[in-house]
């Protein structure tokens, strides 16, 4: 087993910022960013009406509160004042596991019988951190998920000569690949978002946004698909002369599984809902802060997708015969017939 480390520095909201207050929310110059109240259009001051850049607490949102226990403080110096790249990886390296392997075996019955069997398996699973991982995989907010993709192959073959110039052959091939993405964890109660057992992802943006919540791989749930295949075949060659005929039939089954559950739900945040409100002003996306926009509830948009399964199931049969007939020793003529 492999551990992929390198994992990616984040960022968090400070203490005071997750408490509301935004005083010391500034620009890579040092410049306070204003915060602006949508209700009023003037900027935040505080419970007593004299605390420039600070929301009052009564004024955040209870399903933002639920999370805010979630969020660690800082652990590392950072950048732009210690509001950027301010938390150091909660986890340092990630497993990675791949295996690949196959057997054959021949066995020769008899002088005119041979048995021959081959099995190909591959096994393949990672774990991929789909943000900075500020948090452990047991924290709601993390983004870790699980891929796993184990394939296998079968190939029997049994071939008896009956004559000299008559050889019958028959086998038998099958197909096992699955593939299973799942969210790691799925024990979350957010009731954000209605019957789910994961995090919706949530994004930030603008200036000194924190690193995004959850799951971005599509706000995954799992992802998983199976398929199944195998197929009987007989084929007879005789040989007559210039003539060789190859006689037989096949039988295909195939059978899917798909699901595809990306249900966790999706908040974005963006300074906007806390900037200046003319929108033509010049510093309309500068101001404004998207964790602010958070603690009040206030998302830019919030998009949400149906769980599907899907399942195929098919069957084929065929019968051929085709001759191979060697005109002369530089040109042979193929003729056959086909029925599926």
């Amino acid at each position: 087993m492999l551990f992929r480390s390198g994992v990616a520095i984040g960022s968090v909201p400070t203490p005071a910022e997750i408490s509301g207050d935004f005083s010391h929310f500034v620009n890579s110059n040092g410049v306070l960013i204003p915060i602006y109240d949508p209700q009023t259009g003037q900027q935040f001051m505080g419970c007593n009406g004299n605390q420039p850049n600070v929301i009052c607490p009564s004024r955040i949102d209870p399903l933002s509160k639920s999370l805010l226990q979630y969020i660690p403080a800082p652990n590392a110096t950072g950048t732009n004042y210690g509001l950027q790249d301010n938390e150091n990886p909660a986890i340092s390296s990630v497993p990675e596991q791949n295996q690949a392997w196959g057997i054959t075996l021949n066995h020769q019955i008899s002088p005119s019988q041979n048995i021959a069997f081959t099995w190909w398996r591959n096994h393949y699973i990672v774990t991929q951190e789909e943000n900075a991982p500020i948090v452990p995989a047991s924290n709601p907010l993390t983004g870790q998920e699980v891929l796993t993709d184990n394939a296998n192959i079968w190939l029997a073959n049994y071939s008896k000569t009956w004559r000299p110039n008559l050889v019958m052959t028959a086998g038998f091939a099958a197909q096992d690949k699955f593939q299973n993405n799942q969210n790691s964890n799925d024990s979350v109660s957010f009731p954000g978002v209605l019957n789910s057992n994961t995090m919706p992802y949530i994004s930030f943006n603008g200036q000194e946004a924190p690193t995004n919540w959850g799951n971005s791989n599509s706000s995954i749930v799992r992802y998983y698909v199976n398929n199944l295949g195998w197929n009987l075949f007989n084929n007879w060659m005789w040989n007559k002369g210039r003539h060789t005929f190859n006689i037989g039939g096949e039988y295909h089954h195939y059978n899917a599984y798909i699901l595809n559950n990306y249900s966790s739900g999706h908040f974005t945040f963006s300074q906007a809902e806390t900037s200046i409100p003319d929108t033509t002003n010049v510093n309309f996306s500068q101001y404004g802060s998207s964790f602010a926009s958070f603690l009040l509830g206030l998302p830019d948009s919030a998009t949400r997708s149906a769980s599907t399964t899907t399942a195929i199931n098919t069957n084929a049969f065929g019968a051929y015969i085709q001759d191979d007939f060697k005109v002369t020793n530089k040109l042979t003529l193929n003729a056959g017939l086909r029925d599926r």
